[in-house]
């Protein structure tokens, strides 16, 4: 009962959620990048849950150190920053944006063998960006402006009896 009233157990409900959600991406990235042995995605998902760890510590340490009030969630954006991750990691990955990311980034590399895992994470980059920018955008402007209505209004439109 002195736990509930102190709201800790939302702040464990919310530190449960980071690590799942690092334990989840680590194990996809780890998935995607393995061929048939299990070593990389079990190490990715431990780097994934750990990162989610401290996150789930510090991000809301921050909020409430800063006193940021964070308000209402951007859904579209969401949405599009998901699509644009989906949408961007293949068509990165099928274009020729992984050589040019390893001749800006590390020319070094032999692109025969990292030209499609950089032209995914850059494609994933970009989309996920532009998909917030523009889904968010396009909602905003299609979005239907509706007046607020006062207490007063409605008695002004019924007629006297």
């Amino acid at each position: 009962m002195f736990l509930r009233a102190m709201g800790a157990l939302d702040m464990k409900r919310e530190l449960v959620n980071w690590i799942v959600l690092g334990l989840v991406l680590g194990l996809t990235l780890g998935a995607l990048g393995a061929k048939s042995a299990w070593g990389p995605p079990v190490v990715l998902m431990a780097i994934g849950g750990v990162l989610g760890f401290v996150a789930g510590i510090v991000a809301p340490g921050i909020h409430r150190t800063l006193r940021w009030n964070s308000g209402l969630t951007d859904y579209a954006g969401l949405g599009g920053a998901l699509a644009g991750t989906v949408a961007g990691g293949m068509v990165g990955r099928q274009s020729g944006l992984g050589r040019t990311m390893i001749a800006i980034f590390n020319p070094q590399l032999p692109p025969q063998d990292f030209a499609a895992p950089f032209g995914m994470l850059g494609g994933m980059v970009m989309g996920a960006l532009l998909g917030a920018i523009l889904s968010s955008g396009v909602y905003r402007l299609c979005r239907r402006k509706v007046p607020p209505q006062s207490e007063h209004d409605d008695d002004a439109a019924t007629p006297d009896r």
